[in-house]
């Protein structure tokens, strides 16, 4: 008798709204889109390039090999490789979005503008910093190889970002998790190109002191003001 009542109901009957509610409001629906965005680019570029993942994985662990490895198995000029660039943006804007839901009480116009702010800025930030001391130096030689580096960190991080804010658009409850994630992998983005910029730097003979400069200065110092002024402006 329990089966079938809770098959066929237990006969009553449910009482209906006199009016029309409005549902609130679903961050699913404005995030969704851009996944399947993220899924179509990282589709794309596993098919115009069958072997691009096991490619970037040989590219983050080798070090004396990369830039032939580059030049026979990943061409950062081919439409895979962009396809996947195309993707970080895509993908650590959702990421972005869900963390300032989560943690700031801001509008639905500020958080868009800044998950499209911040990736855009971090990346220029990564690559203009690099060309700065190439110019200063006058050895811009020497930054090609971590140029290089750091687009295929970021086509690494954007694939694993894409599972992860995968789940997390699927479970927004568990968003104090799911940040922590997020961190995690940006940390790990950072610490990687650091370390393969610095083995790379190292092998041509620059000296520590222009490293720990061009670190404190130009790596360091800009997150640390943009953490300081989001933290006491924004976050509740």
């Amino acid at each position: 008798m329990i089966i079938v009542q809770q098959i066929f109901g237990d006969g009553t009957i449910a009482s209906i709204p006199s009016e029309l509610t409005l549902r609130g409001n679903n961050l699913s629906h404005q995030v969704i889109p851009l996944v399947i965005i993220s899924f179509l680019m990282i589709t794309f570029a596993k098919f115009q390039n069958n072997s691009i993942f096991r490619s970037l994985f040989k590219l983050l662990i080798s070090n004396k090999s990369f830039e032939q490895i580059l030049k026979e198995e990943l061409k950062l000029s081919s439409s895979s490789s962009i396809a996947l660039v195309v993707n970080y943006f895509f993908i650590i804007s959702t990421c972005v979005f869900l963390s300032i839901q989560a943690t700031m009480k801001v509008s639905m116009s500020f958080s868009i503008g800044f998950a499209l702010a911040i990736p855009a800025g971090v990346f220029m930030l990564q690559l203009l910093s690099l060309w700065i001391i190439g110019i200063i130096t006058k050895e811009i030689k020497l930054v090609v190889v971590p140029l290089y580096e750091t687009v295929v960190i970021i086509e690494f991080i954007g694939f694993l970002l894409f599972f992860l804010a995968l789940i997390w658009v699927l479970n927004p409850q568990f968003s104090f998790y799911f940040l922590r994630a997020f961190g995690l992998l940006l940390a790990l983005g950072f610490v990687l190109r650091f370390l393969k910029g610095l083995l790379s730097v190292l092998q041509k003979g620059v000296s520590w002191y222009y490293i720990i400069l061009y670190f404190c200065t130009l790596e360091i110092l800009p997150l640390f003001i943009a953490y300081y002024y989001v933290s006491n402006n924004f976050v509740n």
